[in-house]
C-alpha cells in the first residue's frame, strides 16, 4: 500500500508542476513532441519488410 501511496505523491507533484507552467512552453512541448512522432512515423515507413505481414503475422 505504501507503494500506491508513493506513487499519487509523485503524481500530485507532477500535476502541480504542469499546472504551473506557461502556455508557451505546453506549446512548445507538444510541437516537440509532434516533430518527434513524425520523424519516427518516417523511419518506420522505410525499415518495413519487401512483404507486408499476413493477417496471421506470418509472411
Amino acid at each position: 500500500m505504501n507503494d500506491v501511496n508513493e506513487t499519487m505523491k509523485r503524481q500530485a507533484a507532477w500535476q502541480r508542476s504542469r499546472a504551473k507552467t506557461t502556455w508557451a512552453e505546453k506549446i512548445n512541448c507538444a510541437a516537440r513532441i509532434r516533430n518527434d512522432i513524425l520523424r519516427l512515423r518516417e523511419n518506420r515507413s522505410s525499415c518495413r519488410p519487401d512483404k507486408p505481414m499476413a493477417k496471421n503475422g506470418m509472411r
